[in-house]
């Protein structure tokens, strides 16, 4: 099966299943592009993040960014401060490269792409179900992480953190 076509099974079984653990969790979907899925949740004086963020040549891999940012109101809306750029931005222009953000890491060498491969595609236990549920899976950790457990350390990688 040619990549292309494990990329298109891969994006529609995580829109059947992994978006709406997400909305069900309270996340709200942001516009979508061809590489990012963005998802946003308010918690309180926060802006929290979830992305989807695919290969950047729309291959069957992607890896999952999440974070969290002040809310900052500014003439009644909704928003934050990006801090690279020092602008506020409203909340529906808000991804995880635009704030320091964690990434989704896992496996013994930290991976942190899940990939849907040629060979899981030609495997019966294989399939786009395999990745998809590995992040259903660490959805949970995922919580806990934004709810400050810090027992949830062992699954990011920190990313982008400038001072």
């Amino acid at each position: 099966m040619k990549a292309i076509e494990r990329s298109r099974q891969l994006r529609s079984l995580m829109k059947k299943e992994i978006f709406p653990q997400l909305e069900a969790r309270g996340f709200q979907p942001l516009k979508h592009s061809g590489l990012w899925y963005g998802f946003t949740r308010l918690q309180a004086d926060q802006v929290q993040v979830i992305d989807i963020q695919w290969n950047k040549h729309h291959g069957p891999s992607f890896a999952v960014n999440f974070g969290q940012t002040p809310l900052v109101m500014q003439d009644g809306e909704a928003g934050f401060h990006n801090c690279y750029m020092n602008k506020w931005f409203p909340l529906a222009e808000i991804n995880c490269g635009q704030f320091p953000y964690n990434r989704l890491a896992f496996g013994r060498f930290r991976r942190q792409w899940f990939r849907y491969t040629w060979l899981a595609s030609q495997l019966p236990s294989g399939g786009p179900h395999t990745p998809v549920n590995r992040v259903i899976d660490f959805l949970p950790l995922i919580d806990s992480w934004f709810a400050g457990d810090p027992s949830s350390i062992a699954i990011v990688d920190y990313m982008n953190h400038k001072k």
